[in-house]
């Protein structure tokens, strides 16, 4: 209920849009191949009755959000299925197949010791990267960087102290040495794991220092890579850790999944007016008028989206949060 009272509202909002004729309005600055010159189009047309069958009608948009619903059930059959209210929303069920797979697996091999369970883990994550189940590599992947760190963090508690050590000499040195190299290692880590997270969806054969990477593997593989680098060095940095717990980062997370929801739809009806406006007063013949106009236009654009997110969090997902929690209270109440 979290999860898809959000998406229902969303959508909703899209539909309105749709029948209210907005989004056509803006088609002629979408139209316009001199400022867009690749504009990845989503949108939908107005149906002829809003109770039809058609795309953009209220029989189609309650069918379309009850298959995304059991997508997650149905996965392996329709993995490439997007809604077309909002195609960015395509993660969802993904997300959620993944979700109900891993704690699957973590139910499956919660009596086993701990090593043994560490070895499953590394296989399932191996076996994940040679079948390009990317979505899996990533929770499985979370689930190993967690199983070690507890490991880490318990070992370091049972340390003995340096005056005590017995361990032999080269274990002490190596030990010494890892201290040392330890934060180097995780910001060249973390900056390694940045750069193939912007590995581009599209055109990556032919970018600038991805083209090696992207034509021996998919860019998908690459940007798997990266987040689990990152993450991992995050979690065992805590001087990179301290950039994701300023208040801007926790307020950014609160919004998140309403930025996630409403993006989309903010840069289909406002940004493309914004860009528009942007590129034709500033120009775009040369490359210092193109970089200014597009900044302008970001700036602005961006300020929408996060207002958008903000008020959408506040009216919908919070109430969606709170509601949920009572339901599950009333469920799960011994009276």
């Amino acid at each position: 209920m979290r999860l898809y009272l959000p998406i229902i509202a969303s959508t909703l909002i899209y539909l309105t849009f749709v029948n209210l004729g907005v989004l056509d309005a803006t088609r002629p600055f979408k139209d316009d191949k001199t400022v867009f010159r690749h504009m990845l189009e989503w949108t939908l047309t107005k149906p002829t009755s809003l109770f039809s069958g058609q795309m953009g009608s209220l029989n189609h948009w309650i069918r379309d959000i009850a298959w995304m619903i059991v997508t997650p059930i149905t996965y392996w059959n329709d993995p490439g299925f997007k809604t077309a209210y909002n195609r960015h929303l395509w993660t969802l069920p993904v997300e959620f197949f993944a979700s109900i797979t891993l704690f699957t697996t973590m139910f499956a091999l919660a009596g086993v010791r701990n090593r043994v369970r560490v070895l499953f883990v590394v296989i399932l994550v191996a076996a994940s990267i040679v079948y390009d189940w990317w979505a899996l590599t990533l929770f499985w992947s979370g689930w190993l960087l967690v199983e070690l760190n507890t490991a880490n963090a318990g070992s370091n508690n049972t340390a003995l102290p340096m005056s005590v050590d017995n361990r032999p000499a080269v274990s002490r040195r190596i030990s010494s040495l890892w201290r040392r190299a330890r934060a180097p290692f995780h910001i060249v880590n973390f900056l390694v794991g940045l750069y193939l997270l912007s590995a581009p969806e599209y055109g990556c054969q032919w970018s600038p220092f991805y083209r090696t990477l992207c034509n021996t593997k998919p860019w998908r593989l690459w940007a798997t890579i990266g987040a689990v680098q990152t993450v991992a060095s995050i979690s065992n940095a805590p001087f990179l850790a301290k950039m994701f717990t300023t208040k801007l980062a926790a307020y950014l997370g609160r919004i998140s999944f309403s930025l996630y929801l409403l993006h989309g739809i903010v840069n289909h009806v406002f940004g493309v007016m914004v860009f528009w406006a942007s590129f034709t007063i500033v120009g775009q013949t040369s490359t210092a008028q193109y970089y200014c106009a597009y900044s302008i236009a970001f700036s602005i654009n961006t300020m929408a989206v996060v207002w958008a997110a903000d008020l959408f969090m506040r009216v919908i997902d919070d109430p969606s949060v709170k509601l949920g929690k009572k339901i599950e209270t009333w469920c799960f109440s011994a009276s």
